[in-house]
């Protein structure tokens, strides 16, 4: 399978129009949230992504609400969803970014007993690659690094951290990758 996988798009219309024809190589798109800006909506941004004509699986960032994903036909808002396709479980947590513990989440990942799984978030894993800023240090969530550490999901797709964008790193095996706005495809 493989995955068109973008994060912080930020209603960028160049962006969205280069990830409509960046699908052409894909089987579905993942969008890890801060889909929308000022200018343009995430209903919006999402009506252009559709025109792609690949299922799409959004978690909302820190600049969107939940409820402004719609779920429908081609899209499903996967915040705190278990989504199978093939051979393949999509975890889903969106918002947040800002804090190390997430109780929500830890309740959320608590109830998940699937394998084979692919875990999209907003929020990076503490302590690697996605999460560090030079003058901060690392700003991740320990509860997802503690999901990871205990589910080995095959892949971790996150943003939020736009000096992270584009980094990759491997944990065991598991693979954490932080797309950017200009979107990668991951094959899985």
């Amino acid at each position: 399978m493989k995955i068109l996988a973008a994060s912080d798009i930020h209603g960028d219309k160049t962006i969205i129009s280069r990830l409509v024809k960046k699908s052409l190589e894909s089987d579905i798109i993942i969008l890890t949230g801060d889909i929308s800006n000022c200018d343009m909506s995430t209903e919006k941004v999402i009506k252009e992504l559709k025109k792609s004509k690949k299922p799409i699986l959004a978690v909302h960032g820190n600049h969107e609400l939940e409820t402004e994903i719609k779920s429908g036909r081609q899209v499903i808002n996967l915040h705190k969803k278990v989504k199978t396709i093939g051979n393949y479980n999509f975890v889903g947590y969106g918002g947040g970014g800002f804090s190390q513990r997430d109780k929500e989440f830890e309740k959320f990942a608590s109830k998940i007993k699937k394998e084979n799984i692919v875990l999209i978030t907003h929020a990076p894993p503490y302590d690697t690659r996605l999460d560090y800023l030079p003058q901060t240090g690392h700003v991740g969530s320990r509860s997802i690094k503690e999901f990871i550490k205990k589910h080995k999901p095959l892949l971790v797709i996150c943003g939020h951290l736009h000096e992270n964008e584009a980094k990759k790193q491997k944990i065991k095996s598991t693979m954490l990758v932080n797309p950017g706005p200009k979107g990668e495809i991951i094959e899985i």
